[in-house]
């Protein structure tokens, strides 16, 4: 950080100044204008439009330090923006699995729900109920029958 006290430097509204007071981001200058007087500057952002250096070895050097500075921030900007794009690609991630999710829940709620209406209808059938079919369920053909089983037996025998 070049920061030189008594260094002269030229704004481009107020004229010449010297510099009479330093710290890590403010620069304090005190104008030869009277009527401006002394006046507190960003360092160095000042330094990028406002104010120049009359010694062109200060002014190289601080345009140095500004270019690391943009180069800085621009590299933290591009970082901050891959964070956001990065979050944003997961939630949307996140947000596709939560949607796969429910629809394999209501798929298998579905199966489940048509597995269990088969065996309610099952049970509620009645068991004593004639099949509607013309022969039993297990192929035994209905009987007919009047009563008189012994009768049959007695006409077969002869």
């Amino acid at each position: 950080m070049i920061i030189m006290s008594n260094c002269v430097v030229k704004h481009i509204v107020w004229g010449r100044g010297v510099i009479n007071a330093r710290s890590e981001k403010y620069i304090k200058v005190l104008f030869d204008d009277p009527a401006v007087g002394e006046k507190t500057f960003v360092y160095p952002d000042a330094f990028s439009k406002y104010i120049t250096y009359e010694d062109k070895e200060c002014q190289t050097e601080v345009e140095g330090e500004l270019k690391l500075l943009i180069k800085y921030a621009e590299e933290q900007a591009l970082k901050a923006e891959k964070d956001r794009l990065a979050v944003i690609a997961a939630v949307r991630e996140k947000e596709r699995n939560m949607v796969t999710m429910r629809k394999k829940a209501m798929a298998y709620s579905r199966k489940r729900a048509e597995k269990l209406k088969v065996k309610l209808d099952d049970k509620a059938k009645d068991p004593y109920e004639e099949p509607h079919d013309e022969n039993y369920a297990d192929g035994y053909e209905k009987d007919n029958d009047d009563g008189d089983d012994n009768e049959r037996e007695r006409n077969s025998d002869e």
